[in-house]
Protein backbone atom coordinates (compact mmCIF):
# COMPACT_ATOMS: atom_id res chain seq x y z
CA UNK A 1 0.00 0.00 0.00
CA UNK A 2 1.40 3.21 -0.81
CA UNK A 3 1.97 5.72 1.93
CA UNK A 4 0.10 9.51 1.46
CA UNK A 5 3.80 10.62 1.60
CA UNK A 6 4.43 8.74 -1.69
CA UNK A 7 0.97 9.29 -3.19
CA UNK A 8 1.63 13.24 -2.88
CA UNK A 9 5.37 12.42 -4.61
CA UNK A 10 3.43 10.76 -7.54
CA UNK A 11 0.97 13.63 -8.07
CA UNK A 12 3.79 16.57 -8.13
CA UNK A 13 5.88 14.29 -10.55
CA UNK A 14 2.41 14.08 -12.58
CA UNK A 15 2.04 18.20 -11.91
CA UNK A 16 5.65 18.84 -13.12
CA UNK A 17 5.48 16.78 -15.86
CA UNK A 18 2.47 18.31 -16.80
CA UNK A 19 3.70 21.82 -16.59
CA UNK A 20 7.19 21.19 -18.95
CA UNK A 21 4.38 19.70 -21.26
CA UNK A 22 2.45 22.81 -21.34
CA UNK A 23 5.43 24.86 -21.03
CA UNK A 24 7.08 23.34 -24.93
CA UNK A 25 4.03 22.02 -26.53
CA UNK A 26 0.91 24.59 -25.34
CA UNK A 27 3.30 27.71 -25.33
CA UNK A 28 4.13 27.15 -29.15
CA UNK A 29 6.40 30.41 -29.40
CA UNK A 30 8.97 29.20 -27.17
CA UNK A 31 8.96 25.63 -29.02
CA UNK A 32 9.06 27.59 -32.27
CA UNK A 33 12.07 29.70 -31.34
CA UNK A 34 13.92 26.76 -30.00
CA UNK A 35 13.48 24.64 -33.28
CA UNK A 36 14.40 28.15 -35.42
CA UNK A 37 17.26 28.23 -33.39
CA UNK A 38 18.68 24.64 -33.48
CA UNK A 39 18.11 25.17 -37.37
CA UNK A 40 20.52 28.46 -36.85
CA UNK A 41 22.99 26.15 -35.14
CA UNK A 42 22.67 23.33 -37.82
CA UNK A 43 23.77 26.42 -40.61
CA UNK A 44 26.09 27.50 -38.46
CA UNK A 45 28.13 24.17 -37.84
CA UNK A 46 27.99 23.28 -41.29
CA UNK A 47 29.51 26.71 -41.94
CA UNK A 48 32.03 26.10 -39.16
CA UNK A 49 33.53 22.76 -41.27
CA UNK A 50 35.92 23.24 -43.59
CA UNK A 51 35.41 22.69 -47.30
CA UNK A 52 34.67 19.30 -48.70
CA UNK A 53 33.86 17.95 -51.54
CA UNK A 54 30.43 15.95 -52.07
CA UNK A 55 31.56 14.90 -55.45
CA UNK A 56 34.10 14.03 -57.93
CA UNK A 57 32.87 15.88 -60.40
CA UNK A 58 32.73 19.85 -60.15
CA UNK A 59 29.15 20.26 -61.54
CA UNK A 60 27.46 17.83 -59.60
CA UNK A 61 29.40 18.86 -56.28
CA UNK A 62 28.38 23.08 -57.38
CA UNK A 63 24.71 21.82 -57.80
CA UNK A 64 24.64 19.98 -54.25
CA UNK A 65 26.11 22.43 -52.41
CA UNK A 66 23.87 24.95 -53.79
CA UNK A 67 20.61 23.17 -53.54
CA UNK A 68 21.99 22.48 -50.48
CA UNK A 69 22.12 26.00 -49.60
CA UNK A 70 18.32 27.06 -50.74
CA UNK A 71 16.84 24.44 -49.05
CA UNK A 72 18.37 25.20 -45.99
CA UNK A 73 17.45 28.72 -45.88
CA UNK A 74 13.92 27.62 -46.89
CA UNK A 75 13.70 25.66 -43.67
CA UNK A 76 14.93 28.30 -41.78
CA UNK A 77 12.46 30.78 -43.31
CA UNK A 78 9.53 28.60 -42.11
CA UNK A 79 10.64 27.98 -38.67
CA UNK A 80 11.67 31.73 -38.23
CA UNK A 81 7.83 32.53 -40.01
CA UNK A 82 6.15 29.54 -37.29
CA UNK A 83 8.32 31.50 -34.72
CA UNK A 84 6.99 34.97 -35.45
CA UNK A 85 3.72 34.09 -35.70
CA UNK A 86 3.20 33.79 -39.33
CA UNK A 87 4.45 37.76 -40.01
CA UNK A 88 6.23 37.38 -43.34
CA UNK A 89 8.03 40.41 -43.79
CA UNK A 90 9.78 40.42 -40.31
CA UNK A 91 10.31 36.23 -41.02
CA UNK A 92 12.13 37.20 -44.28
CA UNK A 93 14.25 40.19 -42.87
CA UNK A 94 15.48 37.41 -40.17
CA UNK A 95 15.97 34.75 -42.30
CA UNK A 96 18.04 37.14 -44.75
CA UNK A 97 19.88 38.90 -42.27
CA UNK A 98 20.94 35.56 -40.40
CA UNK A 99 22.22 34.52 -44.02
CA UNK A 100 24.31 37.41 -44.24
CA UNK A 101 25.93 36.45 -40.60
CA UNK A 102 26.32 33.29 -41.82
CA UNK A 103 28.85 34.34 -45.32
CA UNK A 104 30.37 36.73 -42.94
CA UNK A 105 31.32 33.77 -40.52
CA UNK A 106 32.42 31.61 -43.39
CA UNK A 107 35.03 34.50 -44.01
CA UNK A 108 37.19 33.38 -40.76
CA UNK A 109 36.55 29.50 -41.50
CA UNK A 110 39.53 27.64 -43.17
CA UNK A 111 39.04 26.51 -46.86
CA UNK A 112 36.03 28.43 -46.47
CA UNK A 113 34.91 31.77 -48.92
CA UNK A 114 32.44 34.11 -48.02
CA UNK A 115 30.48 35.19 -51.50
CA UNK A 116 27.52 37.68 -52.43
CA UNK A 117 26.46 35.05 -54.93
CA UNK A 118 25.84 32.57 -51.55
CA UNK A 119 23.84 34.49 -50.05
CA UNK A 120 21.86 35.41 -53.39
CA UNK A 121 21.15 31.86 -53.49
CA UNK A 122 20.03 31.48 -49.31
CA UNK A 123 17.85 34.31 -50.59
CA UNK A 124 16.51 32.24 -53.09
CA UNK A 125 15.59 30.21 -51.12
CA UNK A 126 14.03 32.27 -48.59
CA UNK A 127 12.21 33.53 -51.33
CA UNK A 128 10.32 30.21 -52.59
CA UNK A 129 9.81 29.84 -48.91
CA UNK A 130 8.05 33.14 -48.86
CA UNK A 131 6.21 32.20 -51.87
CA UNK A 132 5.12 28.44 -50.58
CA UNK A 133 3.86 29.54 -47.52
CA UNK A 134 1.92 32.72 -48.85
CA UNK A 135 0.51 30.81 -51.45
CA UNK A 136 -0.71 27.90 -48.82
CA UNK A 137 -2.00 30.31 -46.68
CA UNK A 138 -4.48 31.80 -49.52
CA UNK A 139 -5.61 28.66 -50.67
CA UNK A 140 -6.07 27.87 -46.96
CA UNK A 141 -8.38 31.30 -46.71
CA UNK A 142 -10.05 30.19 -49.97
CA UNK A 143 -11.28 27.01 -48.55
CA UNK A 144 -12.44 28.47 -45.43
CA UNK A 145 -14.46 30.81 -47.33
CA UNK A 146 -15.81 27.78 -49.32
CA UNK A 147 -16.76 26.26 -46.73
CA UNK A 148 -18.27 29.07 -44.83
CA UNK A 149 -20.37 29.33 -47.94
CA UNK A 150 -21.56 25.80 -47.35
CA UNK A 151 -22.04 25.62 -44.10
CA UNK A 152 -23.38 29.21 -42.79
CA UNK A 153 -22.92 30.12 -38.97
CA UNK A 154 -26.09 30.82 -37.05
Amino acid sequence: MKTQAQTKALEDKSKLRKNIINFFFKNNKILNWLLASLWMAVIFGFSSMPQIKASQFYIWDFLLKKTAHVFEYAILYILIFRATGKKYVLSFILTIAFALTDEYHQSFTIGRTSTIIDVGIDFSGTNIATYLTWKLDQLRQSKQKKQEKILPKN
